[in-house]
């Protein structure tokens, strides 16, 4: 209390609330409150126990209590005389515009603080603005916030081989995990950085929403910020994996995996921004972010295929987040498009199955032969083989008919011998050529039918139609947030 004073004395304004009451004495002016926010009395702490017809301080609560109503122990004080020493006489110092605003009746109640309504687009700005103050001050959050997105992009260095699209040495199981991780992290990171940015600030709100906060604004505040923080994350994010893995396509198709990326990021903040909403207490909010995300690992389509998945799986799955910003990069890497733009490929598989050698030659791209030349799927070329292009091995020809002439038997007798020993040699190579070449057709084709019907659907989507899709999950999260936000007022 005597630092406290020496803060007064040095002209800072010091407004504390206590029960203790041994050295209130040294305060300028003490302040008793009634039940309901009630003005029971303002003055000298000197004059008090007087006042309350009291010896101690802290005999003036009980009978504040415990005596009388809140509504008496409030007129009565804008009946006294110290209600007009330390009210109405202060008031009278204050300009005009302030000092008739303030003023009213001693015989009336006080009119209740009306503060002044400000514009929604003026106190969204302020808003932001405080956000973004408050970021920057935050030392270690801001480092945080700005160092996970690099952190996590280094770890693609270690993780992926940067060939793995490659046709020869790639792998499209991995591309395709490497594609699902990645807009998996995307809403991850988007969610954890917004979990708390409401729950934390109830106390704040509640107190800012009794003089005129709106929702929407507040709300909307939170969005400006986490649109920043998605532009930065997702352009992190595509630049460490265009560094750390040679992705195909040129600067059209990098210019969509930032959008689609960055409509990933902002949906996830959206989501942690739902879950603020509805957490009571900071302590609930990761749980609650960990029920959130679960379903957008497990029924994304990338962790399992959609066909493994039961109807009600398959219900998640067209909400969930990752489904559209996944199947958006996977047709935005092209990794799939000639076996979707080849006519075979939209056969029945039995139909497939009953191509000749001769119509997969003329017909398709993707199958017979050809694949191993005209169709780019990361790791085909692995299943090449020489055989492919040597042509089978000669057939001997046939001695024909036995000779009339018997002088000529034993010559014709060598012919034949010679060709029974070509024969049983060309019958060897022919079946080992066959059998390789056959191979190396059927390994190719099983390798891209493998994962043609696991996700052949996604190799070709319509990207601009996804954006939409994930435009409309960020409203409609954003709905849910005003909506659990909103309710709080009657809570």
């Amino acid at each position: 209390m005597q630092l406290l004073r020496k803060l007064a004395d040095s002209g800072r304004t010091v407004l504390l609330i206590t029960h203790a009451t041994e050295n209130v004495t040294v305060c300028d002016l003490v302040i008793f409150m009634a039940a309901g926010g009630r003005v029971a009395y303002c003055g000298s702490p000197q004059e008090a126990p007087g006042y309350f017809g009291v010896q101690k301080f802290n005999e003036i609560y009980r009978k504040v209590e415990r005596e009388e109503s809140p509504d008496y122990w409030q007129q009565r004080y804008i009946q006294s005389s110290q209600y007009q020493k330390y009210v109405v006489d202060r008031q009278r110092s204050l300009p005009p515009a302030v000092g008739g605003a303030l003023q009213h009746s001693p015989s009336k109640q006080p009119p209740a603080h009306r503060a002044k309504r400000v514009s929604a687009l003026r106190e969204f700005a302020i808003l932001s603005q405080r956000n973004l103050a408050i970021l920057i001050q935050d030392k270690a959050s801001l480092f945080l916030m700005l160092a996970v997105a690099p952190i996590l992009g280094l770890l693609d260095f270690v993780t992926w081989k940067r060939d793995i699209f490659s046709v020869e040495t790639g792998n499209a199981g991995q591309a395709i995990t490497m594609l699902f991780v990645t807009a998996l992290i995307a809403v991850m990171v988007g969610s954890l950085a917004t979990m708390r940015e409401i729950v934390k600030e109830n106390d704040i709100y509640r107190r800012e929403r009794m003089i005129g906060l709106q929702v929407i604004p507040y709300i909307l505040s939170k969005v400006c910020v986490g649109i920043l923080l998605a532009l930065y994350q997702a352009a992190v994010f595509l630049l460490f994996k265009k560094l750390a893995i040679d992705l195909p396509g040129g600067t059209e198709v990098l210019g969509g995996m930032y959008v689609t990326l960055f409509l990933a990021s902002i949906a996830g903040m959206m989501m942690g921004l739902f879950v603020s909403a509805l957490s009571p207490n900071q302590n609930i909010a990761p749980l609650l972010t960990i029920i959130f995300l679960v379903p957008q690992i497990t029924f994304g389509g990338g962790m399992l295929s959609i066909d493994a998945l039961g109807a009600p799986g398959r219900l998640v799955n067209q909400i969930t987040i990752t489904k559209w910003s996944f199947e958006s990069l996977l047709t935005q890497s092209k990794l799939g498009s000639n076996i979707v733009d080849d006519p075979c490929w939209q056969l029945s598989k039995d139909d497939r199955n009953n191509l000749s050698p001769t119509d997969k030659k003329n017909r398709c791209e993707c199958l017979g032969e050809k694949l191993f030349k005209t169709c780019e799927f990361p790791g085909i070329k692995g299943k090449y083989d020489p055989v492919i292009d040597q042509k089978e091995p000669a057939k001997p020809q046939d001695p024909g008919k036995a000779p009339d002439n018997p002088a000529e038997f034993g010559d014709y007798q060598k012919k034949v011998d010679s060709y029974k020993a070509e024969i049983d040699t060309w019958q060897k190579d022919y079946s080992q050529w066959k059998g390789k070449y056959e191979g190396t057709i059927k390994g190719g084709e099983a390798l891209l039918e493998n994962f043609y019907d696991k996700y052949g659907s996604m190799f070709k989507v319509n990207v601009g139609e996804y954006w939409g899709i994930l435009c409309l999950q960020i409203l409609a999260l954003l709905g849910l947030t005003l909506v659990v936000q909103k309710r709080k007022d009657i809570v």
